[in-house]
């Protein structure tokens, strides 16, 4: 028995291989028959163009069919004159009836459709770029006919626009399998597949963006009234599953019955129907108890009319958890309805929430929500909460938030317009506070603990008054007094602006704490800071902080006792006054930060300084961003005015080639240590005999009771006009440049006195005038810091003397009338203080 069932077996395989073979080369004998067959049907059908790079009849690739291939098809658009395309294809199959092939004739009764896009419109008139066949044509071509009973999707994108109603639809098929019976004009489909809803518009609204859709759908449609029956029919979306029923007419009012209702339902069959901005944050949420969901679509949809939507759904004692942190809400109930109203638009929907209720830990809260006319919102809403932060955070965690305490209570009520919140007016009812306790927290990203926060808060219309405000932040401390103005407008609508107005007090700011960049590389080029100010923040603050500290604003060079105002609007700070004690003076300043560009932070400012320790005012700037005169090179102390143009990045890294200032000052009893240009052209001048000039002939460190000047800043050159600096060394005059890169090109002038030969007259009794200051040694220092020369002007030196001696021979001869103020020179004695041959 069994050798011969192993032989019926063996000759069923060879005729079935046979069959096979024979039905491939009857296919291959005939493929140019087929092919035409199939040219001159869709030339017989179509009234739309189509482009198709190659055609070709394949036996293996939609085995064991034989399908007439399709490679990258175009259809154009049925709207005249128009240049779209209804379907771009990489593949399309028609798979060919293999008995019917056999008979001689060619029935494709599959449609295979792989790695396409499909573009289906309704223009404003009601015209489609679909109708692509041609009416009322006889069918004259009996070759080659179409029975399908299957149509496959694979891969295809569908866009779906009718701009008569404002829909808009978005689709991935990523398959799709319809099973197609035909039977006295009505057709019955088995619909079943996998896809994904980029989004579902309906009169310009979306719903379901970018959610994962399957489909269990039994459909008949009825050609004759063009009526689809949905029998009892499954959509599941994400991991909600909804039952879904009713009927849809394919005419000019497109009436629509459909009801809805959830199946095995949870938190995420709500959730699921939310936009994709909430259901993002709340799809790792898990129920445990009976949530129900059911509603319905009734009505007609066109340009003059919307179905009527209705909603129910909510839960009773169950609950909720978060898988993480397993924090739940326990005896959680909700009541909830959404109707589209009387009109059945977007204007009389109404959005109801009650009995909402439910505890946290030790901790509960209830309260209710009314939400009416989407297009200008009015709502009433009532909150009663008791609880723990740190209970709160772990069912809703904040990634950037760590070790949370302490507790908020509230009781709060608001009703009104949401519009009339933009006004900041009357109209709207809020009242109600709410208070902090014992708050704390460690912010993740820096590891900055936050402390002792605790703070009253009252609700006033629009605004919140706060009441004691303070806390602990690392090493600083804050508290405030004041309002919030539009907090109720900032909460429910966007784009709007948060203001503080209010008083702000410290002990300590620390600056370099607050504003560190975790993230910063922290090289050589770069600080470690990150400044950055939301848009939709401002504020109005009168500040007394006693200890500032910032960079090297520390240690005994600490900012103290700080006092003005400061004005946030539009990512911009503005300063009246700001005024505090630093570096052993008194620091004066009004101005504006402009942080709207992150990439070009901007500063402008204007004030003065008083009475400043020089070494400490440039130990605190750091030395201006220069290395050739140091806090360690100069000392005395300094009174300024300055107008100057800051530039930085948001991690405060200074942007030297912006720099623009203009400062006027003053420094008294200073001294020069150690400047190497100085301490240069003493050793230069003792070279070249000219240390007969100087009253010390060692400039390592020269003394000046009273420098006054006025330096320009500008591309990274600070230009010095010519001044006069009467010191212990010499009297001199200077003038030049200096760039930021310590390129130096300055212009000295020092009076010709050979002092030597002066004391050695005073000492026999001579009477020597000793202001003839008026002869003068020039040179110029040139290079840079590291490597430069002092070169003597011989020729301007002679020249200038010349004719100064020249002018006063003439006085002697012929004196002028002199002023009251006139200074009679001694001409013997300056003229043989001047050796020709030396210069």
């Amino acid at each position: 028995m069994w050798n011969s069932l192993k032989k019926i077996a063996r000759i069923s395989f060879y005729l079935l291989l046979v069959v096979i073979i024979s039905i491939i080369f009857l296919g291959y004998f005939n493929q140019d028959k087929i092919l035409n067959a199939f040219k001159a049907k869709a030339n017989e059908l179509l009234v739309t163009e189509v482009s198709v790079k190659h055609i070709d009849l394949t036996f293996i690739e939609d085995f064991p069919n034989i399908s007439v291939k399709l490679d990258q098809t175009v259809i154009f658009d049925a709207i005249p004159g128009s240049t779209d395309t209804l379907l771009v294809a990489q593949n399309v199959y028609f798979s060919l009836d293999i008995i019917s092939l056999i008979k001689g004739n060619y029935t494709v009764d599959e449609i295979f459709l792989k790695n396409a896009h499909v573009n289906i419109k309704i223009d404003e008139e009601g015209n489609n770029n679909y109708s692509i066949f041609k009416e009322n044509k006889k069918d004259t071509t009996t070759a080659f006919q179409f029975n399908l009973e299957k149509i496959a999707f694979e891969n295809v994108g569908i866009h779906y626009i009718d701009q008569r109603i404002n829909n808009n639809h978005k689709v991935r098929v990523e398959t799709l399998l319809a099973k197609i019976s035909v039977s006295d004009k009505h057709f019955d489909i088995d619909l079943a597949g996998k896809l994904f809803a980029h989004h579902i518009g309906i009169k310009g609204e979306q719903y379901l963006t970018n959610k994962p859709i399957a489909l269990a759908c039994e459909l008949e449609f009825l050609q004759s009234t063009k009526k689809l029956l949905i029998k009892p029919s499954s959509i599941t979306i994400g991991e909600s599953k909804f039952n879904i029923q009713g009927s849809y007419v394919n005419n000019s009012d497109n009436t629509t019955h459909v009801t809805v209702s959830g199946d095995e339902t949870n938190i995420q069959t709500i959730i699921a129907l939310l936009p994709n901005e909430a259901s993002n944050k709340l799809k790792e949420y898990k129920s445990e108890g009976t949530v129900y969901f059911n509603g319905k679509i009734d009505g007609n949809i066109n340009t003059k009319e919307s179905p009527e939507i209705v909603f129910d759904f909510g839960f009773e004692n169950i609950s909720f958890y978060h898988p993480s942190t397993k924090q739940t809400i326990k005896n959680a109930s909700l009541k909830g309805h959404y109707t589209n109203g009387k009109d059945k638009s977007t204007s009389t929907s109404v959005l109801q929430l009650k009995d909402v209720k439910g505890s946290i830990g030790s901790g509960s809260f209830s309260g209710d929500f009314y939400y009416q006319n989407f297009d200008h919102p009015y709502l009433r809403m009532h909150l009663n909460a008791n609880l723990d932060i740190k209970n709160i955070l772990e069912l809703y965690p904040i990634d950037a938030i760590s070790q949370p305490q302490g507790k908020i209570l509230a009781q709060a009520h608001f009703e009104g317009l949401l519009s009339d919140l933009k006004q900041n007016t009357q109209k709207v009812k809020s009242n109600g506070a709410f208070s902090i306790k014992n708050a704390g927290f460690t912010h993740k990203t820096n590891g900055l603990k936050y402390t002792n926060i605790q703070g009253d808060f009252m609700f006033n219309n629009n605004d919140l008054g706060i009441t004691n405000f303070s806390g602990n932040a690392g090493k600083s401390d804050f508290s405030f007094n004041g309002f919030f103005k539009n907090f109720v407008a900032y909460v429910f609508i966007k784009n709007v602006e948060l203001k503080m107005e209010a008083g702000f007090n410290s002990n300590m700011l620390d600056l370099d704490e607050l504003l560190a960049n975790p993230n910063s590389s922290t090289s050589a080029n770069e600080s470690n800071y990150r400044l950055k100010v939301s848009p939709k923040m401002a504020f109005d603050l009168d500040c007394n902080i006693k200890n500032l500290k910032f960079r090297n604003i520390k240690d005994d060079n600490i900012a103290k006792n700080i006092v003005g105002d400061l004005h946030l609007s539009q990512q911009k700070i503005n300063f009246n006054s700001i005024s505090f004690a630093i570096a052993g003076g008194k620091f004066e300043t009004a101005g504006q930060l402009n942080l709207k560009d992150t990439s070009n932070y901007t500063a402008n400012l204007s004030g003065q300084i008083s009475h400043f320790k020089m070494d400490r005012v440039f130990h605190v700037f750091e030395d201006f961003g220069q290395t050739f005169l140091t806090n360690k090179n100069l000392s005395g102390t300094l009174n300024a005015a300055f107008d100057v143009h800051l530039a930085f990045d948001n991690g405060l890294n200074f942007k030297r080639h912006k720099l623009l200032s203009n400062i006027n000052m003053t420094i008294d009893n200073g001294k020069l240590m150690n400047l190497e240009p100085l301490e240069e052209m003493g050793f230069f001048m003792r070279r070249n005999n000219y240390d007969k000039y100087l009253k010390d002939k060692d400039l390592s460190t020269v003394h000046f009771s009273q420098l006054k000047n006025s330096l320009h800043i500008e591309n990274e050159i600070i230009t010095i006009p010519e001044m006069e600096i009467k010191s212990s060394s010499a009297d001199f005059n200077i003038k030049g440049t200096h760039s930021f890169n310590n390129e130096i090109d300055y212009y000295v002038s020092i009076p010709i006195i050979n002092y030597e030969r002066r004391a050695d007259r005073e000492d026999a009794g001579i009477k020597v005038n000793k202001n003839t200051g008026e002869f003068y040694l020039y040179m110029q220092i040139l290079g840079t810091v590291d490597e430069f020369e002092i070169i003597i002007d011989k020729k301007h030196t002679v020249e200038a003397a010349k004719e100064k001696i020249g002018n006063e021979i003439k006085n002697l001869v012929a004196p002028e009338k002199t002023t009251p103020n006139f200074i009679q020179l001694d001409v013997e004695d300056t003229t043989d203080m001047i050796d020709y041959d030396d210069l």
